[in-house]
């Protein structure tokens, strides 16, 4: 959509491939020992929200602090997966908001470890201002994490209306769909969509997708070649 504002022209020239998820996010067989392998990752078993991201300004961590702050239950934490730049900025938010006791970053993990984080968090919060596509929220899907994001386009293209939606840059609206993912049953219906929404998405699918893209091209370049001879 922003290349098509600024160039109208390449409207009918633009294709679209997703990403997808790496086979080893799945959902738990037994979640009570994903559960376990969780805790002894962050080091606590109590129940947590879970953020995973750079903390880049665009990704907006600082909204999941402040509606955590505002909805948690006691004894709940708020665990940040920080590939860049951990807790920047953000343990002075923490602070102010009286939550920095209840806050876990964590550097990069395996992979495995991830999608233990997964499938044991109460959900997966994504806050960001802009994505590219937000591989976070496809892996959560695909483990059984229910997930609540922001409004932006990608997210809501990517969830396909399998997840919580909140308005983007509201730490309120936030807030709500979490408070909202404590209505009985929600959660589970939550968990069942994800996990159909992200059949929908394979690099099978995404190689297939390039693939004919680089036909359509190469066959283009053909015309146009003869064309001219």
């Amino acid at each position: 959509q922003r290349m098509i504002a600024r160039y109208p022209e390449c409207a009918e020239r633009v294709k679209v491939t997703h990403n997808a998820a790496d086979a080893l996010f799945a959902p738990a067989k037994d979640r009570s020992v994903a559960a376990q392998q969780a805790a002894a990752v962050i080091g606590s078993a109590a129940p947590y929200y879970l953020v995973v991201g750079k903390n880049e300004p665009y990704k907006a961590h600082e909204l999941a602090l402040e509606a955590f702050a505002q909805v948690a239950r006691e004894g709940e934490l708020l665990v940040l997966i920080q590939r860049t730049s951990g807790g920047r900025g953000l343990l002075d938010v923490a602070e102010r908001l009286g939550i920095a006791g209840r806050l876990r970053f964590l550097p990069t993990v395996t992979g495995s470890e991830l999608a233990s984080l997964l499938q044991a968090a109460q959900a997966l919060i994504q806050p960001s201002l802009v994505e590219g596509f937000g591989i976070p929220v496809l892996e959560a899907m695909a483990c059984g994490c229910p997930v609540v994001a922001s409004d932006t386009a990608a997210l809501v293209e990517v969830m396909g209306g399998a997840g919580l939606n909140a308005r983007v840059g509201s730490a309120a609206a936030l807030a709500e769909q979490l408070t909202r993912l404590r209505s009985p049953g929600l959660a589970d219906q939550l968990r069942e969509k994800g996990l159909l929404r992200a059949r929908d998405f394979s690099w099978e699918r995404t190689a297939a997708a390039t693939l004919a893209v680089y036909h359509e091209a190469a066959a283009e370049h053909a015309r146009r070649t003869r064309s001219r001879t």
